[in-house]
């Protein structure tokens, strides 16, 4: 999927891949839209427990078993919790894979085969507050990485070969576990 996050005062997210995933805003409260890095973005609030997501039933292409490269744009506006969801499919008992930042101001990707899972973190201090930073994550079938701005940063590659499990979990931008939440 893609989703540039320029629609005003919507509920709504269009996904300009193709795929149609179109991300519905969570009922507890609306994602405000705010200048971007290049256009305009989605303005999350920690305190306020908004995200945006497209459950699994009506999701197409995001049950990624093999290969995937996970990435976004962020600008945090604070690290309020110990980790916060940037984007995935990952939930308590159903989880996939997960980019996140944590409170030590790092980048973590996981991935999760059902059975094992293995994670990675870019180096300490590579995102900080009120700066704009290209993050991702990319398992490769037999590595997981994280990159930031481009570079690979941090403790990887951490070698993992167990795939990724194909839960039931909806695909969100803004949490996960719909408890660590993305502020920014």
């Amino acid at each position: 999927g893609y989703w540039k996050m320029e629609e005003a005062s919507d509920a709504t997210r269009a996904d300009y891949s193709g795929n149609s995933n179109t991300l519905t805003e969570s009922s507890l409260d609306t994602v405000a839209q705010t200048s971007g890095k290049y256009g305009y973005s989605g303005d999350f609030e920690f305190d306020d427990t908004e995200s945006i997501s497209i459950t699994d039933a009506s999701q197409r292409g995001l049950d990624i078993t093999g290969n995937i490269t996970l990435c976004s744009w962020i600008k945090p506006e604070s690290f309020a919790a110990a980790a916060m969801g940037v984007v995935g499919k990952w939930t308590s008992g159903a989880s996939s894979y997960y980019l996140s930042v944590a409170s030590n101001e790092t980048v973590d990707f996981s991935v999760y085969s059902g059975i094992t899972g293995s994670s990675v973190s870019s180096e300490i201090g590579s995102v900080t507050v009120g700066n704009w930073v290209h993050i991702c994550g990319v398992y490769d079938g037999k590595n997981i990485i994280s990159y930031v701005n481009g570079v690979p940063s941090g403790d990887g590659p951490i070698p993992y070969s167990s795939g990724i499990a194909n839960t039931s979990a909806a695909f969100t931008i803004g949490t996960a576990n719909d408890t660590d939440y993305f502020d920014g």
